[in-house]
């Protein structure tokens, strides 16, 4: 078992390269079933080599390969960009 709280400092690594991501932001749930549906991860971009932006990007919860203590893998081609 896996709380939010636990669940929102994980770390969000691609199986591709096994680079960091970013991390998971928020969460979003099936109002019916109460299941996890997408992973919100903000994701750190540099901004003229000194400062950074943070963009988040959703990844259906389908799409997670594994859950570790740790980190989550995912495939980085199932990122999209998120339009808020």
């Amino acid at each position: 078992m896996i709380t939010i709280r636990e669940l929102r400092r994980k770390d969000v690594i691609g199986v591709a390269d096994g680079k960091r991501i970013g991390r998971v932001t928020d969460i979003v749930f099936d109002e019916e079933t109460g299941q996890v549906t997408t992973l919100v991860i903000g994701v750190r971009r540099p901004w003229f080599g000194l400062l950074e932006s943070e963009e988040k990007r959703t990844v259906s919860y389908d799409m997670v390969r594994t859950m570790g203590r740790d980190v989550i893998l995912i495939d980085e081609d199932d990122l999209v960009k998120r339009s808020e």
